[in-house]
């Protein structure tokens, strides 16, 4: 998964087996359209096969520890992943083609200039045609997980363990940050949050800003979750 390029499809699976794992949902079923899946995926990259038989032969008598810093991580983004899940499940079709037109003006106002009325015309055209895709889980977080497993992967196979397991944090609080961001981005720009709530999450932004560079930012995080998951339930 980690080692062949990024296939999206495959690491969403995985994350979604993985949150059942964690759920105590996951049954026999899961498991084997998981493992029916990647030997799929190594048919299709049979050097990528043959490297793991290699690794595999390597491997002797190592012992991988999870840090409690590491469980903490896993537990942040797993957090974010499902209150973003479940504030998507709240948006109607009209609220996700309303995000998808705005993000959209928003992204390209810059490069249309004088032709932006035009390319504004266009996009709420386009909508009426395209059939709004409810997404519950990010593109950018789903990276941010394949990029945390690849070093634990690496530290499992014992190529700099300490250090990739340091390595892996960082990406799963970014991943978890980029869930928590994208719940306020949408609600935002649905204009579905009060004015309590706005002074609650500038007030969590201050924090954020106050902690870049530090380690321990647990606090950051829960008050990020709490604070969401007070005003979308």
């Amino acid at each position: 998964m980690t080692e062949v390029g990024r296939n999206r499809p495959l690491i969403a699976e995985f994350f979604q087996n993985y949150t059942k794992i964690i759920d105590k949902t996951i049954t026999d079923v899961d498991i084997k359209n998981l493992a029916r899946n990647v030997l799929v995926y190594k048919k299709q990259y049979p050097s990528y096969a043959n490297d793991c038989k290699r690794s595999k032969q390597k491997k002797e008598n190592m012992e991988v520890t999870i840090s409690s810093a590491l469980s903490t991580a896993f537990t942040i983004f797993y957090k974010a992943a499902k209150l973003y899940k479940e504030h998507r499940s709240h948006l109607t079709p009209n609220d996700i083609t309303e995000i998808y037109i705005k993000s959209n003006i928003s992204y390209q106002r810059s490069y249309f200039r004088h032709e932006f009325a035009d390319f504004e015309t266009y996009i709420r055209e386009r909508s009426k045609i395209s059939e709004p895709r409810t997404i519950s889980i990010l593109k950018q977080s789903l990276m941010e997980f394949n990029n945390a497993i690849s070093h634990i992967n690496s530290a499992f196979w014992n190529r700099y363990p300490n250090d990739n397991i340091k390595r892996s944090l960082p990406h799963l609080e970014r991943g978890a940050l980029d869930f928590y961001k994208a719940i306020i981005r949408d609600r935002m720009t649905l204009r579905k949050f009060s004015d309590e709530a706005k002074d609650e999450i500038k007030k969590i932004r201050c924090l954020e800003y106050s902690k870049i560079g530090k380690v321990k930012r647990v606090k950051l995080f829960d008050q990020y979750h709490d604070t969401l998951y007070k005003h979308i339930s």
